[in-house]
């Protein structure tokens, strides 16, 4: 078994990071020699959870092609980054729980400490997109990479601000990195390749598993200075990210949402428990890396222009489903005119239908 074996396989043992291994190395030389019955008696009387990582240490050669895994990562240009290489990102060595490697697909450089993390809700409004969408522009234009999950709404929001100015992004994946979810980023995935890139900690082929991302979000946080969560309800995965960045000491920033809106229900409360409040990319710059800049070049999001019949339809809607018969009743417009009204607010997103018809504020 080769080092770079040895390696893939101590990295699918979620409880054998990196932080355990390389005591392991310093007393058995190399990381084939992990697998000795020594270093199992070893694992067993000194490591927390040393038990369960000798039993996984004993399967996961039977689970994992290790020699596939080169093999693959070779023939389609992914690198296999360990933590005691060069190219490992700096900031992520520092967290309790580092993976053993990552697999990294792409151009961009990973060795950057001047990162930050823009995360926020799948089911995201026009607003939230379109903030983290600014915010990641002009953060990316003042020369910082923009790090998030590639997931829908906010972060897939957030990756395309950077690249739109044709500056680096990171996505890390709670997938192998050679499956794309959710599929709709097929694109921006090679976007991302172009102008940064790719990281996962799982091997090939491994599919969205529910508890992949909750894992995959302490790398988001690990490699980053500090993250901004851009919109997220009360119970999320971007407040489980928060609650990371907060215990390896990184800065949490939000932005604050509406009132009443359940996807800024999150963000609103981490404001109320101190986070530093966004609206713009200067807030993030100086909140974290303590520059008093003003980002050049930068679009500021402006609310869409309405007519008025829009927006008295707007002004009908909040949270609770209304059904188009009562906002004909409340706003007068006829039913003719209120479908065609209707379909141009769904369409911008502006407005969402609900599954028995009715329709609620986005």
């Amino acid at each position: 078994m080769t080092d770079l074996e040895a390696l893939i396989l101590l990295n699918q043992i979620p409880e054998l990071h990196a932080h355990i291994v390389s005591p392991l190395l310093d007393a058995f030389d190399n990381p084939a020699e992990i697998f000795s019955a020594e270093a199992c008696a070893y694992l067993r009387k000194h490591a927390d959870k040393g038990v369960k990582i000798v039993e996984q240490l004993s399967t996961v050669a039977s689970r994992i092609d290790a020699q596939k895994e080169i093999e693959l990562a070779q023939s389609v240009g992914v690198a296999l980054v360990s933590f005691w290489d060069e190219t490992y990102p700096p900031l992520l060595r520092e967290i309790t729980d580092p993976p053993v490697l990552l697999y990294v697909k792409g151009k961009g450089n990973l060795s950057s400490e001047r990162m930050v993390s823009v995360v926020g809700s799948r089911n995201a409004t026009t607003y939230g997109r379109e903030m983290a969408k600014a915010i990641a522009r002009d953060l990316a234009l003042a020369g910082v990479v923009v790090v998030s999950g590639m997931a829908e709404g906010i972060d897939g929001a957030a990756h395309k601000g950077a690249l739109d100015v044709g500056k680096s992004t990171v996505a890390v994946l709670g997938t192998g990195i050679d499956v794309t979810y959710p599929k709709m980023h097929a694109q921006l995935a090679n976007d991302i390749c172009e102008n940064g890139c790719l990281v996962s900690e799982y091997c090939f082929g491994m599919q969205p598993l529910k508890h992949n991302f909750p894992r995959r979000n302490r790398i988001i946080t690990g490699m980053t200075k500090g993250t901004v969560v851009v919109e997220a309800a009360t119970r999320s995965g971007s407040l489980i990210t928060a609650r990371l960045a907060l215990d390896y000491g990184r800065d949490v920033l939000a932005v604050p949402g509406q009132v009443g809106n359940v996807r800024s229900e999150g963000t609103n409360n981490l404001i109320k428990q101190g986070a530093g409040i966004v609206t713009k990319a200067e807030d993030v710059l100086e909140a974290i890396f303590g520059e008093q800049t003003v980002v050049e070049k930068s679009e500021k999001v402006s609310a869409p222009t309405l007519s008025s019949e829009e927006q008295s339809v707007i002004d009908c809607l909040d949270y609770t489903p209304c059904y188009i018969e009562v906002l004909g009743e409340k706003t007068g417009i006829g039913l003719d005119t209120l479908f065609v009204v209707m379909a141009k607010l769904e369409t911008a997103g502006s407005i969402k239908k609900t599954i028995d018809g009715g329709y609620i504020k986005a």
